[in-house]
């Protein structure tokens, strides 16, 4: 959900539809007023395009919408009439299943599960130019610790450096295991800058976070 210009709402919403023994997806948005009132649904995009993943506010009233879909990842900034700006999509095998967007400073934050490595030891970021949607960067940050995995927060960016913020999962014998939250400061060139583990009981202190 996100606020609009003229202080309504939009809603975007994952639509799941079976006709012919077969099933398909829409990304459908729904603008309502202050009260609740539905003032217009639309679909944006074709049959079969994907779940939502995640929404931000740009600038201009308008907003950037990542999207996953088999073998179909896509991101789309839309201006605050619905115009399309642009759309890359990240096609094959190994495409990113996106989380989470956060638009700051001219940039769209992307965060991603590693596409390579089902066991989310590691998580990616990519950092897409605003105005055109070109790629200026993408990173995977690898976490430590044996056996440890990482569970997805959110990320965010003040200026040129972004923010991670994750949970860092390490077992400590066959049954338990020490859940810490994790802060990944981002430099602007997508290196890591910092990462500070807000520690839990007994939590052993492993290194972090390395970018590659």
């Amino acid at each position: 959900v996100i606020r609009t210009p003229d202080n309504n709402y939009l809603i975007f919403a994952n639509r799941f539809i079976t006709l012919n023994h077969g099933s398909s997806t829409y990304v459908s948005m729904i603008k309502v007023d202050i009260n609740g009132n539905v003032l217009w649904v639309r679909n944006i995009n074709e049959r079969g395009g994907g779940v939502v993943a995640d929404v931000a506010m740009t600038p201009d009233g308008g907003f950037v919408l990542v999207v996953n879909a088999n073998y179909n990842s896509y991101a789309v900034r839309y201006d605050v009439n619905l115009n399309v700006l642009w759309k890359k999509q990240f096609i094959g095998v190994f495409n990113p299943s996106y989380k989470t967007v956060y638009c700051s400073n001219g940039a769209a934050y992307l965060q991603y599960q590693n596409p390579f490595n089902t066991s989310t030891t590691s998580f990616g970021i990519e950092k897409l130019d605003l105005a055109t949607g070109n790629r200026i960067w993408s990173n995977i940050y690898t976490a430590g610790g044996p056996n440890s995995s990482v569970l997805f927060n959110r990320v965010f960016a003040i200026n040129d450096t972004a923010y991670a913020f994750v949970t860092h999962k390490v077992p400590i014998n066959s049954f338990d295991a020490v859940y810490s939250p994790v802060m990944v400061k981002i430099n602007p060139n997508g290196s890591v800058a910092q990462s500070v583990q807000f520690q839990g009981d007994n939590s052993p202190p492993w290194p972090f976070f390395t970018s590659n």
